[in-house]
């Protein structure tokens, strides 16, 4: 016997709400899983600096040395001196207006001159002495930008360089003083016998920037600046901060010592922080207590005691341009 239509219908219609009211299948929880605790294995060991307060003094002094060594008039000679080589004007090819309008070679080459030296890389050049500019007088004056620069010269002494250097040496005449100013930034690095006892045998990295200077009557101000790595066998960079040091002949409030900090690095690869107490200054004060040549040494906020540097290497300072 067949189904009237509309019960039939009526079943079909129950059948098909009460599947679409079965609740869905639940998803099969993920375990939870605590992790393993960080265990540090103890050694038995503790960090200990392996400079004490009295090694970092003597390897800031030893920092002011080196920082001093770096004489840009060696780069400047090394330099020219292959500059001189050039063959006018496509070995290296530069930019003529440039050097009309601005004294201001700006090269790029690979290749080699009737001399016999070779020019590859990029460089922008600028180099004068003797200027006088009315009431000064430029002893010298040079700067210098390379880019993976390679200059050899025709007896194969090799000048390689990225950075930029730029000095100069001026009289202010009219006032009675003289001034040395130097920054150099990068690597440069000679090969051969011209300055193999200069730093530019070493090949050292830096960011160095040193103002000083000096009156006829014998004050001296100093600003010492920036990076310097390779110092000796137990320190291997040294960071001037903002070091500012005037010798006792400016009537300075505090002459034993600057103002700003010195951090020195080890082998280990730890810093060493010193911070002075001098004036940060020309004619700023400092507290007379705290002038004793003397900064408190930090070796990871640990304190290690009182470092007494020398500063007579910059107080005394007898180079350029004062000789």
């Amino acid at each position: 016997m067949r189904c009237p239509l509309p019960l039939l219908a009526a079943a079909l219609a129950s059948c098909a709400t009460e599947k679409a009211a079965a609740p869905a299948s639940e998803p099969t929880p993920t375990a939870v899983v605590d992790p393993a605790p960080y265990v540090v294995e103890d050694t038995g060991e503790s960090a200990t600096p392996s400079l004490s307060a009295e090694d970092v003094a003597a390897g800031i002094t030893r920092a002011f040395s080196a920082a001093l060594a770096v004489d840009p008039r060696d780069l400047a000679d090394a330099y020219e001196g292959i500059w001189a080589e050039r063959d006018e004007p496509a070995c290296p090819y530069y930019y003529p207006e440039y050097l009309t309008l601005y004294n201001q070679y700006i090269w790029s080459a690979d290749c080699t001159s009737e001399a016999g030296a070779t020019f590859d890389g990029y460089a922008y050049y600028q180099g004068y002495q003797d200027y006088d500019g009315g009431y000064y007088t430029y002893d010298r004056y040079f700067y210098l930008y390379t880019s993976a620069a390679t200059l050899t010269r025709s007896d194969g002494q090799r000048l390689t360089g990225s950075g930029y250097a730029y000095y100069y040496d001026i009289d202010y005449y009219a006032y009675a003083y003289k001034a040395a100013y130097s920054q150099i930034q990068g690597t440069f690095a000679w090969e051969g016998a011209s300055f193999e006892d200069s730093w530019l045998a070493r090949s050292i990295s830096m960011d160095l920037y040193l103002y000083s200077y000096r009156y006829d009557t014998g004050q001296t101000y100093t600003t010492l600046n920036g990076s310097l790595a390779d110092i000796d066998g137990g320190v291997t960079a040294v960071n001037f901060d903002s070091l500012y040091l005037e010798n006792a002949a400016t009537g300075t409030s505090c002459a034993a010592e600057p103002g700003g900090a010195v951090l020195l690095r080890d082998t280990a690869g730890t810093w060493y922080e010193v911070s002075f107490d001098g004036p940060a200054y020309s004619g700023a004060p400092s507290f007379p207590a705290y002038c004793d040549g003397c900064g408190s040494v930090y070796w990871r906020g640990d304190y290690l005691g009182e470092a007494c540097p020398d500063f007579s290497s910059l107080t005394e300072w007898q180079d350029r341009p004062w000789e």
